[in-house]
């Protein structure tokens, strides 16, 4: 070939983005980005310097060794084809510009005149459809699979998914996989695998199994599928899915009976009872523990609104400044509520009783006087009869307290002529009064 023969492209241009770097005939390496993930092709666009060539003896333009017919009063256009799948992209492209004779010369002697560009054509991998789940299915304890709203469809844009299940299910067992390419797996946000092990925040790759236990009748199950590559992100992009099973809850709800128990006070009445529970608490604010089934949640509501949710057999203050009126029992969407009143009482301890009178017993319960304080009306309620010593009792003539009759009782409150025979023996008078 001639080796004076015009080997330059004038410029390449791309129908996606400008080159990196800047064309320059004399360099030959470049990148071209393609930013649309979607894109199933791009165009090179290869311009001859016309003025260098006679119209009987143009170039010959080969693209990745395979020659290309032109037309030499237009720009050549060559259609670059894409992966349209989720992964990137990243393919070199070969353009060469040569001597239309070719080799000429024998052997070591020949001489081809022509010159390779490369244009290393990139595009970034489809994040978002990298980071989604390829399979979800949920079953109850029985094994039974559950039937989601809306179904799962692998790839689907659907992310928040609901499932019924059966009053009485204690568990459900979730089995989720991640698309191949979410490169850092699957990971559960909440929830233990069924090795026993808490797996939140360490992705895993392949199907996962997660069996998560129906509090209050209801389970919730989140997982992420995540993508992590500093070459195409800043930070990890996740894909994240949620899973709610509801129980059908009235069942669960009408046989449940909650126990309300004050700290320091007394809760008479039953959930079944026409006015609930009526509570007295000699503290404020009162500490209320409720007994109750795991497969119900529960929760004292005010009478402006306001719930506030109660862990079984946990004590929790409640501020007796505000109206506390209905323990609501729920199960998923279902609930009923029973009414109670919780005031503050002064204890029957605090109150002073009448003379031979003691502070009543409770059975190893507090007893409340009926108002804020105590006063002599709750002298019935708060007090029991205790018996007068005989110490303080007039024995008969010629009789005297019993010597071994120290801490000796009256039968009664107050001691009577009938306890002398009890407290008092005959008093001997001596020979000298004879």
């Amino acid at each position: 070939g001639d080796p004076k023969y015009w080997v330059k492209l004038l410029r390449i241009d791309s129908s996606d983005s400008a080159l990196a770097p800047r064309f320059d005939p004399d360099v030959t390496s470049y990148v071209s980005w393609v930013n649309d993930t979607s894109a199933q092709d791009t165009t090179l666009i290869f311009v001859l310097d016309r003025m260098k060539y006679h119209p009987q003896y143009m170039p010959e333009v080969l693209v990745d060794g395979k020659q290309v017919a032109y037309n030499p009063m237009e720009d050549i256009n060559i259609t670059i084809q894409l992966n349209a799948s989720i992964p990137p992209v990243d393919r070199a492209v070969q353009i060469t510009l040569a001597d239309p004779h070719g080799p000429t010369g024998f052997a070591f002697l020949s001489r081809y005149t022509k010159r390779d560009y490369y244009v290393r054509v990139r595009k970034p991998p489809r994040i978002e459809e990298s980071t989604k789940a390829t399979k979800l299915r949920v079953f109850d304890d029985s094994g039974a699979e559950l039937q989601g709203q809306p179904p799962f469809l692998p790839n689907s844009s659907a992310v928040d998914f609901h499932y019924e299940t059966r009053a009485g299910n204690k568990n459900i067992t979730v089995e989720a996989e991640c698309s191949e390419y979410a490169n850092q797996g699957l990971q559960w946000v909440t929830g233990q695998n069924t090795d026993g092990y808490n797996h939140v925040g360490k992705g895993t790759a392949g199907l996962r199994t997660l069996v998560v236990p129906m509090t209050h009748a209801k389970a919730k199950v989140t997982f992420d599928c995540v993508y992590d590559n500093p070459m195409w992100t800043h930070r990890r992009v996740t894909g994240s899915y949620q899973i709610e099973v509801l129980a059908d809850g009235k069942r669960a709800v009408r046989a449940a009976m909650p126990k309300l128990i004050v700290l320091g006070g007394l809760c008479r009445g039953s959930s079944e009872a026409p006015d609930g529970f009526q509570c007295k608490s000699q503290h404020d604010p009162a500490q209320l523990v409720v007994l109750v089934d795991q497969s119900v949640a529960v929760s004292i509501v005010a009478s402006d609104g306001t719930a506030v949710p109660m862990l079984a057999t946990i004590p929790q203050s409640f501020d007796l400044s505000r109206s506390w009126s209905q323990l609501r029992v729920s199960a998923g969407a279902d609930h009923r509520d029973i009414k109670i009143a919780v005031v503050s009482g002064a204890p029957c301890a605090a109150m002073t009783c009448p003379r031979y009178f003691g502070n009543r017993e409770g059975d190893g319960q507090v007893l409340f006087c009926k108002g804020d304080t105590c006063t002599q009306e709750d002298a019935q309620h708060c007090c029991e009869l205790i018996r007068q010593p005989c110490a303080e009792m007039q024995c008969p003539p010629n009789h005297r307290h019993k010597r071994e009759g120290v801490g000796l009782l009256c039968k009664g409150g107050r001691c009577t002529q009938g306890d002398a025979l009890h407290c008092c023996e005959f008093s001997r008078q001596p020979c000298a009064e004879m």
